[in-house]
């Protein structure tokens, strides 16, 4: 066991220090941001990185995830390559339609930006969709190299333009956010000298098919999930206007790293998982779930921790006339519960229980929103975030009761999931 866990410990320091990066950036752009741009340029800044991040899930619970899952145990054979060209032509399709979907949005909304803030979301989605191709053909140097790539040229290129920028500052801040992802994405394709392929034929269009009822259940745990963890900020935004969401957004620009964390935590284990259900070693599981969970923790209360301790010195106009010590502990809460409920997660999706998470998140959703609209009408958007914690407990119970039948059970067989690429050439 404790080999194994220097093995993940190694494998989680490389993704980590590419998140780290990564959280690093977004971190300080955003902070600088909040202290530069008025609360509504803010709050519509917020928005756009919202949708950016709805687009990621898709990405991940579309093409990502069947990509992790498929591509390890495939690797060394044919097969694996034309999963990849599979997922990747879908990753792309998806990508597009996330930046048109953003783009016009802005366009009818405020106008000046709309180009950059759909090109940023359609980037930045493609961007997250290599990074995890890379984790699960093993080829963690690549995701770091772009990574690195993506972070020196958004710092060189943020430095610039608040430096340098007295006007249109929004529409910068998209157009430096989309060319470090297109540097990164660059970096990705080029450097390990491999064709780059591809396709929208009969064939590629048969694979997805198989993967049909999967993919349909997916995109509803997809939505739902969305609903459940976003719903209640996005009815703030269309009730409270972007002025109203600022302080929260920004408020909760101060836990991203949490955020990523998780995120980093499930990309990594993600492959693991794969091939630990194949194997049918459920034992190793039972082991990784409990362990990575109680480490998430551990971190989450020393984050909170020091985030408290700085609290005093955070001053902004975004915050002015807010209850800046609710709007931490809510942002806290709300970052850390994921934390808990990342590894159990992971593993429901792993095991294809998609219907168990479009269940898990439509009940969160249903209750979340209801409260939190209430609340929205009775107080002020800050303690309407309520909702979301009470949906977020909803899940990390029902993850942690969901995942004891798959260990119990049995998973939904590894090796079938191979046979959907069996035969398959690219």
């Amino acid at each position: 066991m404790f080999s194994q866990i220097q093995r993940f410990a190694r494998r989680f320091a490389l993704m980590l220090g590419g998140e780290a990066m990564q959280s690093a950036f977004h971190f300080a752009f955003n902070i600088a941001l909040v202290h530069a741009l008025p609360p509504r340029d803010y709050g519509i800044f917020a928005t756009v990185l919202l949708c950016g991040g709805l687009s990621l899930t898709y990405i991940r619970g579309l093409v990502g995830v069947p990509a992790s899952m498929f591509i390890p145990p495939a690797l060394g054979r044919r097969a694996a390559l034309a999963i990849d060209v599979t997922f990747g032509s879908g990753a792309l399709v998806l990508s597009a339609v996330a930046g048109v979907t953003v783009a016009a949005g802005l366009h009818f909304w405020i106008g000046e930006g709309a180009l950059a803030g759909g090109a940023f979301v359609g980037l930045w989605s493609m961007r997250s969709y290599l990074r995890t191709a890379f984790f699960a053909r093993h080829q963690q140097l690549y995701a770091g190299l772009s990574d690195v790539v993506f972070t020196l040229s958004g710092a060189i290129l943020a430095g610039l333009v608040l430096h340098g920028v007295s006007g249109g500052l929004l529409n910068m801040s998209f157009i430096v956010l989309a060319l470090a992802n297109a540097l990164s994405i660059a970096t990705a394709l080029l450097f390990p000298l491999r064709r780059i392929r591809i396709s929208y034929r009969r064939s590629m269009r048969a694979r997805f098919a198989r993967l049909g009822r999967q993919s349909g259940w997916s995109f509803v745990g997809v939505t739902t999930g969305n609903l459940q963890a976003q719903g209640q900020v996005m009815l703030v935004i269309m009730l409270a206007g972007a002025t109203g969401y600022a302080p929260i957004a920004a408020m909760l620009a101060f836990f991203a790293p949490l955020r990523l964390l998780g995120s980093a935590l499930g990309n990594m284990m993600q492959p693991e998982i794969a091939t630990l259900l194949a194997r049918g070693d459920r034992g190793k599981i039972r082991e990784l779930l409990p362990f990575w969970s109680l480490m998430m923790l551990a971190v989450s209360a020393a984050y909170g921790l020091a985030t408290l301790m700085l609290l005093p010195k955070i001053a902004a106009p975004v915050f002015d006339g807010q209850p800046k010590g609710v709007l931490w502990l809510f942002a806290l809460l709300v970052s850390s519960i994921p934390l808990l409920y990342i590894m159990p997660r992971t593993l429901l999706e792993t095991n294809r229980s998609f219907r168990d998470l479009a269940t898990i998140a439509s009940i969160s959703a249903v209750v979340s929103m209801s409260f939190g609209a209430a609340l929205l009408l009775v107080t002020t958007p800050v303690w309407s975030l309520t909702g979301i914690l009470t949906g977020e407990l909803i899940v990390l119970c029902c993850c942690w009761v969901a995942v004891r039948d798959i260990k119990s059970t049995g998973p939904n067989s590894g090796n079938s999931q191979a046979t959907l690429y069996r035969g398959i050439r690219p």
